[in-house]
Formats: C-alpha cells, structure tokens, sequence
C-alpha cells in the first residue's frame, strides 16, 4: 500500500450562503497526494453545515465522474444538514475545478495506462482522508461516505484506507473492470482507446487475464498483498473488488438501478457479494435516472446513519 504524507492541509473556509438555516461553505485545502498537475494540488469541498451547534454526525458525499453540473446532488447535503447531520460534498481530483487545462471534467478517468489510473483512484481516496482531518480540526466527528458512481469506487477505497469512516452508502455503483470496460456505454471512449493503442488489451484479452482475478482476491490476506501482481494485472490492484475484499463485516448500504447502462448489473451484484451481501435496494431507474428516487435514498441512508 503507496504510503502519502499527511502534511499540512492549509485550510481555508468561506462563506457562501445560508438558506433555511443551513449554512453552506466552500472548504479549500492542500492535497497530500504528490501531482504534476497544478490544477489537482488544490482541493474543494462544499461543507453544508446544519443550524445545530453540536453535530453529533458527518458524512462525505462523492459525486460521480463526468461534466454535468453538481446542483442535482445538492438535495442530498441540505436534506442531510436539516436533519443534523453535516454533509461535505469533496470535489474529486481531475474533476469540476480541479480539472487540468486541455481535458474535460473527469476524462482522465478513461486512460488506457493502469499506472496513471491507479495513482488517480487513489489520488482521490487520499483526498478523503484529508478533508478528514481538516473536518475534524472544525470540530466535526463520526465520518460516514456516501459514493454515487465512480464516487461510490473512491468511497470503497477511502473506507479502507480511513478506519474512522464508520459507515458506507454507495449508490449505483459497481467493481470488477473487466464488465465495466467491456460492457457499460460510459466506457466507450476507452474501449476505443484500447482498441487503438499499442497495449493489445482486447476483450479476449482481458477476458483472459481476468481468469486470474478471483485466484487473486482469495489470497488477499493484509492490504501490502494489492500489488503482487503480473504488469499486466495492474489493474486489479485500483478495482473496486480489490478493496471490497476488505470490508466483509462493515457497515454498508447498497443501491442500485435495474436498467444501469452504466455499470453492468453483473459488476454491481459481483461487489455487493465481495462485500459480504451488505442491505441492498434495487431501483426502478436507469443509472442516470436513479437521481428521481433521491428522496428514497436520502430517507432510507439517513435511518442507516442514525441507527
């Protein structure tokens, strides 16, 4: 497991605007994670903050890859601070405002080079467990994630890395890249990638070196045994299924959508069975239309975090 220095956050908060008693503030901070990127090194977190003094809860909220604007999850913090419990929305490394010049919110996600994408997944988890700290030295206390997508493959991540995070929601999400590649319409642009590029990963190919995944994840014992893998296994040591593994016995609530185009149904039960078959709530949605059910996610996740 990459060891990343805690170092010195140097946080700053301002001020946006209260609306019904819930104050929302942009948190900025220092990423620890080491990047040739300037515009990663700075990290945001929208920081909703409930009218009670003494909150008693936190939740981090990870959004999911991709251009579209962020006001669609926003029902999620403010609904959470009203029922007191303080909700920071991290914005992910190569994502909104932390995208680098020439790329687009979150295309770096889909790279052919496993080296880059695992430094990018874990660039992210090791973004949450600063905003931990920084949380906490305001005050904050008893973390629990909430991913949506890829949020839901970082938060996975962060829950292993961070043992304060007590309690995890993940929503339409899913492990095992070998579907998700191959299969899901989100990937297209990388199925593409692969097929033009040098490295030879086909789907016959994948298919192949994947055989060895299961053998892989069974000899998991302690989380140093991620990277003993071939060169061109590099890509189970990022899967979400890899650090799933980890998790049996947590805290976790699932859920996911019927009719995902996104994340294959096979990858999404693949990791509700290598977390131990956590309460899981199957949507009548899409992946991008699961957003509709919002209000039953909120009601069902707030019940899991006050039990």
């Amino acid at each position: 497991m990459q060891e990343i220095s805690k170092g010195m956050e140097n946080a700053e908060m301002k001020f946006i605007e209260e609306k019904n008693g819930i104050q929302h503030h942009l948190l900025t901070f220092d990423s620890p994670y080491p990047t040739e990127y300037e515009e990663v090194k700075k990290a945001y977190a929208h920081l909703f903050l409930p009218k009670k003094k003494d909150v008693s809860r936190t939740l981090i909220l990870l959004h999911g890859t991709g251009g579209r604007k962020l006001d669609h999850l926003y029902h999620f913090p403010y609904y959470f601070a009203s029922n007191d419990i303080a909700t920071a929305m991290l914005i992910l490394p190569y994502h909104y405002e932390r995208t680098p010049k020439g790329h687009k919110s979150g295309d770096m996600i889909m790279d052919t080079d496993n080296a880059a994408l695992r430094s990018r997944f874990m660039h992210g988890a090791t973004d949450v467990g600063a905003l931990i700290r920084v949380l906490k030295d305001k005050g904050l206390k008893h973390f629990s994630i909430m991913g949506i997508s890829f949020g839901g493959m970082i938060s996975i991540m962060a829950m292993v890395m961070e043992r304060e995070i007590e309690k995890g929601i993940l929503v339409v999400t899913g492990g095992n890249f070998e579907y998700i590649t191959w299969k899901s319409v989100a990937t297209k642009v990388l199925r593409i990638k692969y097929e033009s590029a040098e490295s030879g990963c086909t789907a016959k190919r994948c298919h192949e070196i994947h055989k060895a995944f299961r053998r892989y994840l069974n000899g998991l014992k302690d989380l140093k045994d991620i990277y003993k893998v071939e060169k061109e296994q590099e890509c189970f040591t990022y899967d979400p299924l890899t650090y799933a593994h980890f998790l049996k016995g947590r805290p976790l609530l699932m859920f996911n959508a019927i009719f995902d185009m996104f994340i294959p149904r096979r990858a999404a039960i693949e990791l509700w069975e290598e977390l131990g078959r956590p309460e899981i709530h199957w949507l009548l949605s899409g992946h991008l239309s699961s957003i509709l059910y919002k209000e039953k996610i909120a009601r069902r996740t707030l019940e899991f975090l006050t039990q």
